[in-house]
Order: structure tokens, then sequence, then C-alpha cells
């Protein structure tokens, strides 16, 4: 389609060419990023523009319960810093070419890991990447991250906070663009986010030893990552220890298999169509949609946490001015999400009613609350196999 959305007129704030990201950005205060590229042109928005245009939307379709949030509730350093590596396979690179980089802090407990990836919208051919390299230039390339990154949530290492205190915790910037799903080049650009995480991986096996217990997080963009990833990520990790524990969290990134309100957008399936041909991926774009859930050969073993009027999955929508039809889309959106998480038979979820995109990260991890119970309180007693390991906010 590269013709037709051209003449689909979005505002955009200015390129900042060279523009290294802020530690502020880097714990995701920064210029809100759509979750996806949902607009044929261009969803970059400031956050400003965010907040004034979704959610008022949003507000109102949630009788004004809403709570307004950034994309990820700044981190607080609540038990220390990761650790910035190099990784030296030469297949893992960002989409500038650069050399792969991951934060890390080693385990307590030998052989148990959690591995992290962290999201950012996508880009799904030529035009859109240069849209993307034109206003976001740090989501594509590795170069420029700090030496150390501030932890919190399921990453931190206090056990006042995160059940998986002991568990290594490592880190995977998302500077590739792909979902973490990429296999090739295609022009001067590199899809590599699977070579990213294999080398991720790779590295924690030659330098701590196999892997005994993994949880495979992901947020947002990172989210839709863990659902396309996690059957070759435990077939990898099984092949060397097979009696390895394999699990996964989706967080913000159950990404709805829905027209978008607004013609003009590109659909979910649209974009993930479109890049699953142009990173080079392994298999079809609904690999990186909701639907495929049902096809994973460890679905019992993914938890889901997303809310009922998921922010900058509405916005990708084309959800942007709060007309009466708007919300009238906003309320069928929040019956699907909840409709999708029964009928895929997901097996651990965390729904609440809010707009609140990704909680795994912030202070939310904690703070968000549904029958008493945070997302931290949730996931654990479904990851212990306790009763409470679903839930809906009314």
């Amino acid at each position: 389609m590269p013709g037709a959305w051209q003449s689909v007129r979005r505002r955009s704030p200015p390129a900042e060419a060279g523009r290294k990201e802020t530690q502020d950005e880097l714990a995701g205060v920064g210029a809100h990023r759509c979750w996806i590229a949902g607009d044929k042109m261009n969803t970059h928005f400031t956050r400003r523009e965010f907040l004034n245009c979704s959610m008022t939307v949003v507000t109102a379709a949630v009788l004004g319960q809403t709570r307004i949030s950034p994309v990820f509730a700044k981190s607080k350093n609540e038990a220390g810093m990761l650790n910035k590596i190099v990784l030296s396979d030469p297949m893992a690179l960002g989409n500038d070419g650069s050399q792969a980089m991951i934060f890390l802090r080693p385990p307590v407990s030998t052989g148990k890991w959690i591995v992290h990836l962290h999201g950012g919208g996508l880009c799904y051919n030529y035009d859109s990447c240069q849209i993307r390299q034109a206003n976001d230039p740090a989501l594509m390339t590795f170069n420029g991250l700090p030496s150390a990154y501030p932890v919190s949530g399921i990453l931190s290492s206090d056990p006042a906070v995160n059940p998986w205190n002991n568990f290594g915790a490592l880190l995977i910037p998302y500077r590739t663009s792909d979902f973490f799903g990429g296999g090739g080049d295609s022009g001067d650009w590199k899809f590599r986010g699977r070579y990213v995480l294999l080398a991720a991986l790779n590295y924690i096996d030659q330098t701590y030893g196999p892997i005994q217990e993994l949880i495979l997080s992901g947020s947002s963009a990172g989210g839709v990552g863990v659902l396309a990833s996690i059957d070759w990520v435990t077939a990898w990790v099984t092949s060397i220890v097979p009696a390895a524990k394999v699990k996964g969290l989706c967080d913000a990134g159950w990404l709805l298999d829905k027209m978008p309100f607004d013609p003009l957008f590109l659909s979910p399936r649209e974009q993930a169509d479109l890049g699953a041909v142009y990173w080079h991926g392994n298999g079809a774009g609904v690999l990186y949609l909701s639907t495929n859930f049902t096809s994973l050969v460890n679905k019992n073993n993914v938890f889901v946490q997303i809310a009922q009027y998921d922010q900058s999955q509405l916005q990708a929508l084309g959800v942007v001015n709060g007309s009466a039809e708007e919300i009238a889309y906003c309320a069928q959106f929040r019956l699907d999400v909840i409709a999708s998480l029964v009928q895929q038979g997901v097996t651990g979820y965390y729904c609440p009613k809010t707009n609140l995109h990704g909680l795994a990260l912030g202070t939310s991890w904690t703070t968000n609350y549904i029958n008493s119970l945070s997302l931290r309180d949730t996931m654990l007693r479904w990851y212990l196999g306790l009763p409470g390991g679903k839930q809906v906010g009314t």
C-alpha cells in the first residue's frame, strides 16, 4: 500500500535526528509512542497530544474511573541497577546494524532467570521505517544506551516487591522494531529481533550455566514478542535441561484482531502481515495476534495482562476524538478483550478496568488492584497453581 497512506494527514513532532534518550524516556516517561504504528502515515504523538486525544475518549468510556498514566510508570530504583553488557553474536543487531546490548543482574538462585522484552512499537515496510527513523531514531539503534538501568516491578530484587527477587534479571532493549520476530534484512534495515533474544539466552547459558527456570516476560511490543517466541524459547531451554520450567508474561501485548474505528488506519492484522514479510520472520503475521494463542504449544504456560481500555491499542485503532461513536467502540472493545481471554483459553490473566498500558515494570505492578489483588499477587497465584489466578475488573 505504499501510495495509499501518503494521503492520510497526521500531525507529527519534528524529527530529532541523533538525539539520545534521556533517563526518563528509558524508564518510559518521555514521549509516548503508539504501541503499534496504527496509522497509515504516522502515529507518533507527544505526551500532551496523546493524553489530550485518547484519554478523552477512554475516560468517558469508563465513566470517569480511568486513571491516566504514562505507558510505563516511571521506574523507582527499588533494588539497584541492571548493568549493560554488549553481546558478541554478530547476528544480534539493531535496525541500524549496531551491536545488541542487554542489561543484567546475576541470579541469587543458580539457573533461575527473568528475561524481559522491552516495548516500543514497530515498523512494517520501508515507508513506516523511514518515519520511525525520522521521529524516533533512538528506537532503531543500540547506540547511546546508558551503562546501567534502574529496575522495578517484575525485575526488582526487593522481596517486598517481587516474589521472583532471587531470579537473575535480564532486560533486552527493543531496537529491532519487529516484535522480536525478525530474522533478516530489508534494504539498509536489519530485523534481527529473534537473533537478539537467542543471543541473550546463549549469553546466560555460556556465562552462568544452563537455565533451569525461566520467566519470559515482555511489555507492549515486547509482550507481543512473548506470544510469538514462547514456543521456540521453551524448546531451546528444554533441549539443554529437559526438566526446565518456562513460563511467560504477556504484559499489554494482547493484540486484538479487530478492525480499526477509523478505516484510514491499518488494522493490526494488516500491519502484522506486512511486518512478517518485511522482517523475514518465522511465520505469518497471525503469529503476533491474540487469535493465534490457541495454536501455541505452550499456551497453558503464558499469563496475560491487558487493560479493558488499553490506551495505546485504542489509539492505534483510530480512537482520538471522544465522539459518541468512539465511546461505543470503546465499550465493545472492552467486551471483546474480556471475551478473548476466555475464548482463547488463557489459563491466567489480569484484566483491569483501566486504560493503563503495561503494569509489569512500574509501580502499578503492586498498586493496581482487582478484588484486592495486584498483578503481582494474581500472577503468583497462577504460577503456583493456586486459586485466584484469573482476575477481571468490574
